[in-house]
């Protein structure tokens, strides 16, 4: 019988140099002692994590054997782990700092080219596909042909981006995710990386593509989510949180594990100290004991102290007894492969979809701002609604997020004013959905009502011309057939009887998939009772509300992030001209009065 259970020894930041070898080995031979400690106390240790910055310089090659053999060896044999349950990410040290010192060029125009989702994911592509390292990736070669002499051969890929892995353990088929994140990094001092650094969305949809089926998925990078550059951070981490159980970081040298909720997953952070900095640091390591039956993980934190007694000990700074123990909903099963490899290959359309509808300045298509950075959902209210105009019936409204209504399992009807941003809305809940935000792995369809039929014909066309998927007939008949689809049908009208009625056939037929209604607020509209509403019996009622002033400072500061503004300046200009024109505060109406204001500025006729 399996025991569901998996012990992880959790290592991260030796920065290993021969100059301070001896200081480097008392440590060690502490740490060698308190793991036997450990495994006399009942941890089994099946497998090892270190999460990067091996050595103190990628530099030299030889540095990173000499390492493994003083260092990594001797730990593994003592928690009798053998070299092929050993993982390991490369960090911010692990690279040549002397190729980005000479070639500074080089980083200066991936900073400038490598600017958005789309660019980076096409830049991956190329470089996956070429039979040696760019100059962009050479300050990787050391590490690299490291890492290829640890490997048993019974990856599942590995290249300079991404490694995957399939273990079995205790019954247990574990998936761990290799992901380089100090490829872009280029290891100054004085967080001049933060934000700066890339993980990649497209190697998120290999590793989730590669690991389906899997009971427990890991996923490795040297930093923290914290680390990436905000549009990296938006498209890698919400994947992230959505398919993956435990997600282990180091670098910042501080063990703190978490638990933590995203409107795309809830996952566990894995936050490992630093081993080695110098020996009256704080060092420190952590065993993870998983229980996967009982949902949980305990982490036992350990620290180093050198004097008096040179020995690591219950980290108490840290948690009380330097135990923690967190829940952990697994999501085995989640991931439907099939739904993933479409949404992989039409997720950029997606995209650009949404991208298109809200760029207004009609902006060429790589200056083209995205949807997840440019757009700020409206405030958005669940309850009872008005039906007439004579109707007294107090309203019972509650706030509800977009997330909420992705994660949900139900069927929605949202209403909104005119210029309210419902069509915008649409296209950022298709954007969500496609990044994993929903209840499970849906692919996203948003429908214009009034000049789509719809029949099984009428969605096959527009699955079509709005994914552009090939055999789209094929992959629409599966997908549908299977309840595998959210339909956002978007300035939804129930005035036409017969047209309503042949929607209302179609989900009945098809059950399994979710749909959102998005209509102009109307008496009646909501009222499922009426024949010519905008909505259906089981549907809930949302409505649209006006941005908040604080929604207006968010809107205006991502405007003033793209186009380079005062951010300050533009907000209050913003609100002079909704107070001045008495204008409605909505999503839509903000982005015309930036645009009017931008354009101002410039001298030009709005």
């Amino acid at each position: 019988m399996s025991s569901g259970t998996l012990s992880i020894l959790h290592i991260s930041d030796l920065h290993w140099s021969e100059a301070k070898a001896i200081d480097i080995g008392i440590v060690r031979d502490a740490l060698i002692s308190d793991i036997r400690e450990m495994k006399g106390a009942g941890h089994a240790l099946d497998i090892c994590i270190f999460n990067g910055d091996l050595v103190i310089g990628g530099q030299d090659q030889d540095l990173f054997e000499k390492a493994f053999k003083a260092f990594i060896q001797p730990i593994l044999d003592a928690a009798k782990i053998t070299r092929d349950r050993f993982f390991i990410v490369a960090g911010n040290h692990d690279f040549n700092r002397e190729i980005v010192r000479s070639e500074d060029y080089i980083d200066q125009g991936l900073r400038a080219k490598l600017s958005d989702v789309y660019t980076v994911n096409a830049f991956i592509d190329v470089e996956r596909k070429s039979a040696n390292l760019s100059p962009a990736l050479k300050r990787m070669t050391n590490f690299s042909e490291f890492y290829k002499g640890l490997l048993a051969g019974d990856e599942i890929r590995n290249d300079i981006f991404l490694s995957t892995h399939k273990i079995e353990i205790n019954g247990l088929s574990i998936g761990l995710a290799c992901f380089n994140s100090s490829w872009r990094a280029t290891g100054e001092a004085n967080g001049v990386d933060q934000r700066k650094l890339l993980i990649g969305e497209r190697n998120l949809d290999l590793a989730i593509e590669d690991l389906q089926g899997c009971d427990l998925k890991l996923a490795l990078s040297h930093h923290p989510s914290e680390w990436l550059h905000e549009f990296d951070d938006l498209a890698v981490s919400s994947r992230m949180f959505a398919e993956f159980d435990i997600i282990f970081n180091g670098h910042i040298h501080r063990n703190y594990p978490t638990s933590k909720i995203t409107p795309t997953g809830h996952a566990i952070l894995s936050q490992t100290g630093c081993v080695f900095e110098w020996r009256d640091h704080f060092n420190g390591y952590q065993i993870l004991e998983i229980d996967s039956k009982a949902g949980e993980v305990e982490f036992v934190i350990r620290s180093y102290t050198d004097i008096p007694r040179r020995k690591f000990h219950a980290a108490l700074n840290v948690a009380d007894e330097g135990r923690i123990k967190l829940s952990m909903p697994i999501k085995a099963g989640k991931t439907n492969g099939d739904v993933e490899k479409i949404l992989r290959t039409t997720r950029p359309a997606i995209r650009s979809a949404a991208s298109t509808h809200i760029d207004i300045t009609k902006a060429d298509e790589i200056s083209r701002v995205d949807i997840r950075s440019a757009f700020v959902c409206p405030p958005l209210r669940t309850g009872k609604h008005r039906t007439t105009s004579t109707d007294n019936t107090t309203n019972t409204v509650s706030d509800i997020d977009a997330d909420k209504i992705l994660q949900s399992t139900g069927n929605y009807s949202i209403a909104g004013s005119r210029e309210s941003g419902r069509t915008s809305l649409a296209h950022f809940l298709s954007v969500m959905c496609s990044e994993g935000a929903c209840d499970r792995p849906r692919i996203p369809l948003v429908v214009e009502y009034s000049v789509t039929r719809l029949t099984l014909n009428g969605l096959r066309q527009t699955f079509h011309n709005y994914l552009g998927t090939e055999r789209s007939s094929k992959v629409f008949d599966d997908s549908f057939k299977a309840g595998d689809l959210l339909v956002i049908v978007d300035n939804f009208l129930g005035l036409d009887i017969d047209k309503k009625a042949d929607l209302k056939k179609l989900i009945a037929e098809y059950p399994g998939n979710r749909w959102i209604l998005i209509s102009e607020a109307r008496t009646n509209g909501q009222d499922p009772k009426s024949a010519t509403s905008d909505t259906f019996d089981g549907f809930q009622p949302v409505q649209i509300q006006n941005l908040k002033r604080k929604d207006v400072r968010a809107l205006s500061s991502r405007w003033c992030a793209v186009h380079g503004k005062d951010e300050n300046k533009t907000f209050e200009d913003v609100l002079a001209y909704i107070r001045h024109g008495n204008l409605p505060q909505t999503g839509y109406i903000v982005s015309l009065v930036l645009l009017a204001v931008h354009q101002e500025r410039q001298m030009e006729r709005v």
